[in-house]
């Protein structure tokens, strides 16, 4: 005899077995009236009922679903429930080195509904020739629960970068840099001393340098839109010179927090159509500091969640 799922003449627990083909995608389950210790879901069509009194303890590649419901509605493929959640975390940090054993919030995606699983998070803060680490977290009420889902990464790119955090111009063609590194020493000559003495106040030390590049508009074949490029540079001037504070990124490994010195100037001597930007720059943070990168407004959320 059964009464809601529970076979009263056997002792032990039933199951509730069905083998079902269709046509269409199933995005939804339901199981109501009853009381459920578990939920298996196979795309094996030869898959027998279990005798053994449990569900499956184990996954394969034809393993759609398998809950326990011991306390939760989480499953061994989504390990996450969304009515338990307000936001997934997007953690990064180094790897194999001092900075690799902190992981750091870089952007907060907020989730009110099954579609804002779905969201696509672009990091412009990389460094060249790095490797990363990235994890997705889920966070209730701003505090985050450890979730292993770690992905390695590394950064390539060539040419030179300039982000806020949320977009990104970068070129390749024709670029001058230099640095300078700046302290805070100066040379005191004493009167009766072979020698000057050197006096160091303070703790400053920081780069600046200048840019010299084409901003080309390109087409969808990898040729110069030169005739058309016009919006193109002004668009970058506008970034470049309303920004209050950018991440400069070099192909060499150089990072850092900037800020714009002076004009934007543009040459147009050598190419009418295609001329060089030129500009100053002066550092005022640390790109890899994610305090930093926090105060000067670079990173999409992050500063009321806390990693447990």
């Amino acid at each position: 005899m059964q009464f809601l799922g529970f076979s009263f003449m056997r002792g032990e627990d039933a199951y509730l077995y069905k083998c079902a083909t269709t046509d269409s995608e199933i995005t939804d389950i339901e199981l109501s009236n009853g009381c459920f210790s578990g939920l298996y879901m196979s795309t094996d069509p030869s898959l027998d009922q279990y005798s053994s009194g449990t569900i499956p303890p184990w996954d394969d590649e034809s393993t759609v679903m398998r809950a326990e419901f011991i306390n939760t509605c989480n499953t061994n493929k989504s390990e996450i429930d969304i009515n338990a959640i307000d936001g997934l975390a997007v953690k990064r940090r180094r790897k194999n080195d001092s900075y690799g054993d902190k992981w750091e919030t870089i952007y907060i995606q907020p989730v009110t509904r099954k579609a804002d699983f779905n969201f696509t998070f672009t990091d412009y803060l990389c460094k060249n020739n790095c490797e990363y680490q990235y994890n997705i977290v889920p966070v209730a009420n701003g505090i985050e629960t450890y979730h292993n889902n770690v992905k390695d990464v590394t950064s390539s790119f060539g040419g030179i970068h300039f982000t806020d955090g949320f977009r990104q111009y970068s070129t390749p063609f024709d670029v001058q840099s230099n640095y300078n590194r700046k302290t805070s020493s100066s040379t005191v000559m004493p009167i009766n001393s072979r020698y000057p003495v050197t006096v160091k106040n303070g703790h400053l030390n920081y780069s600046s340098g200048s840019i010299t590049a084409r901003f080309l508009k390109m087409n969808d074949d990898d040729t110069a839109d030169t005739e058309n490029g016009y919006l193109y540079r002004k668009e970058v001037a506008d970034f470049l010179s309303e920004s209050h504070v950018l991440v400069f990124k070099n192909c060499d490994g150089f990072i850092a927090i900037i800020s714009l010195e002076n004009d934007i100037a543009e040459d147009f001597g050598e190419h009418i159509l295609a001329p060089k930007i030129s500009f100053s720059w002066i550092q005022v943070g640390d790109a890899e500091d994610f305090t930093q990168l926090k105060r000067f407004g670079l990173i999409q959320g992050g500063d009321e969640y806390e990693h447990n």
